[in-house]
């Protein structure tokens, strides 16, 4: 074998030990379900969070000492747009989902308008927020931006345009959760 063959493998096999490596030091986001009226405290880490009804509470551990407790407390359909509906798609209604997050410890933080939330429908369709309704009533966190530290709490509605027959069924949740199973409520 010449000297290329052997640069070749040892490349590679240096390669291989190098991700078995970094594979070993990824951290795991745990998420768990909470039922209403039980503490969020209390609860234990499941590997992968199952659906809950509206008003639970799930915990978020991101792995780098950021927990918080989000709970889907409704889901408001329809929602009354702060601008009239100007910008509502003809056929399509707005609704609202209504969250409070509250900080356990270190600072939790994150951007609702963008992949953290979504709304799948009856129809299996998934949706995305509407960045351009505001909710009358409920504000979108900072301008769609959140972050709590411990004890601290934060309210706010993510909205979305949906068709007037479609009727939502589930809300997701997704931003914190590393091991790519989002906090999931069923609305119905």
């Amino acid at each position: 074998m010449g000297q290329a063959g052997k640069l070749s493998i040892r490349v590679s096999v240096f390669g291989a030990v190098a991700l078995v490596i970094v594979g070993c030091g990824s951290t795991f986001s745990a998420a768990t379900a909470v039922p209403p009226g039980a503490s969020a405290a209390a609860a234990t880490p499941t590997a992968a969070p199952k659906t809950e009804a509206v008003g639970s509470t799930f915990t978020d551990n991101d792995g780098n000492g950021d927990v918080m407790d989000i709970t889907l407390n409704s889901v408001i359909n329809p929602a009354t747009s702060t601008e009239g509906n100007i910008f509502l798609t003809t056929g399509d209604i707005l609704i609202a989902t209504k969250f409070t997050l509250v900080g356990r410890t270190g600072t939790s933080t994150g951007d609702v308008d963008f992949d953290t939330v979504s709304v799948v429908g009856a129809n299996g369709q998934t949706y995305t927020p509407d960045v351009t309704n505001d909710i009358v009533g409920c504000t979108n966190f900072n301008s769609g931006t959140y972050s709590v530290t411990p004890g601290q709490t934060s309210v706010g509605c993510v909205s979305f345009q949906i068709p007037k027959a479609v009727r939502p069924a589930q809300v997701e949740w997704s931003d914190l959760f590393s091991n790519n199973a989002p906090a999931t409520w069923t609305t119905s």
